[in-house]
């Protein structure tokens, strides 16, 4: 249980308290609590949803460039459930079960995050001119 001593009685707290209750949200439980076996069993899968939170966030700055029309819905919702179970969720495990309410699109945003990726390595190589093909005659 994390932040049993936070109390959320006025606005200004749940301002103050969001970012360590979002941190605690999307990346918990951390590597470096795991106690037990069970816990560390864990470890490995937090550390895939730590590269795909970064490749949602490589994703989410290629798509605002690109139109932010088309991916507005998926920010909405995701911001939303960020939002407030960021400030609802004080179990680590609470907050790991919830969290796969976000995944798919978490996922949709680490595809486009992993595709702006794949491009910057390969846009050197496909940006040299080429030269016309002659047919041997």
């Amino acid at each position: 249980v994390f932040g049993e001593d936070i109390e959320l009685e006025t606005t200004e707290d749940a301002v103050r308290y969001l970012p360590l209750g979002i941190a605690y949200f999307l990346f918990a439980p951390f590597p470096w609590q795991a106690k037990g076996v069970l816990q560390m069993t864990t470890i490995p899968e937090m550390i895939f949803w730590y590269f795909l939170c970064w490749k949602a966030l490589i994703g989410v700055v290629a798509l605002t460039r690109r139109s932010l029309s088309g991916v507005w819905t998926v920010f909405a919702v995701a911001g939303v459930i960020i939002v407030v179970y960021g400030l609802v969720s004080g179990n680590a495990g609470t907050a790991y079960r919830h969290r796969g309410q976000i995944i798919p699109m978490l996922l949709t945003l680490s595809a486009a995050g992993w595709v702006q990726s794949r491009s910057k390595r390969t846009a050197p190589a496909s940006a040299a001119p080429r030269r016309p093909q002659v047919a041997a005659v």
